[in-house]
């Protein structure tokens, strides 16, 4: 698929490509079919880490991995040991480069694609970035004019009537974060 416009621009949106991408290769399947498969994965998946345990499910998937891992060495090893006709020695050197060859290139390939990510994401963080900046900067400015307009009787009050408001609203936001901290701990 060729990169449009708006990604040479940098107004990339990663969830608008993916939708087009799909479109184009299967332009028959209509919008929103599988959405609910996707949805009873998702429950499925919550509910077996809620009974199993989060800490259970992720132990266990790390141990699946190095089993799995544990299994691709020794049958390449016995590869090299039998087909090759190498001796043990020499069979578990070449399994040991061969795995360093293989994750050398796993390493380059995720490198090279995560740079391209952090590149669009850092192409769109520049535009959204000055965005914001104008946005605040309008509202600094108006807020600016007005502090300007009154005189310092009005100064005076409008400080306290900030504060009156301020300390309850942080109050409130120590506690309920508090509250949220003590729950994940």
């Amino acid at each position: 698929m060729k990169l449009s416009n708006d990604m040479r621009q940098g107004q990339f949106n990663v969830v608008q490509y993916l939708r087009k991408a799909k479109k184009a290769k299967n332009p028959t399947k209509t919008a929103g079919a599988g959405k609910g498969s996707v949805l009873w994965i998702a429950l499925l998946a919550g509910v077996g880490g809620l009974l199993l345990g989060f800490d259970l499910a992720t132990d266990l998937l790390e141990e699946l991995i190095s089993v799995l891992l544990e299994f691709v060495q020794e049958c390449l090893e016995s590869f090299y040991h039998k087909q090759c006709r190498l001796d043990l020695y020499h069979a578990q050197m070449a399994t040991a480069y061969t795995g360093f060859v293989v994750m050398m290139g796993v390493g380059y390939f995720f490198i090279n694609k995560m740079s391209i990510a952090l590149k669009a994401i850092r192409e769109g963080w520049d535009i959204k970035r000055e965005k914001a900046m104008d946005v605040c900067l309008s509202y600094w400015s108006r807020l600016m004019d007005w502090w300007n307009s009154m005189d310092n009787f009005n100064k005076c009050f409008a400080l306290i009537g900030f504060v009156v408001v301020a300390i309850p609203l942080v109050s409130l936001a120590c506690v309920v974060l508090g509250k949220a901290v003590a729950e994940l701990v």
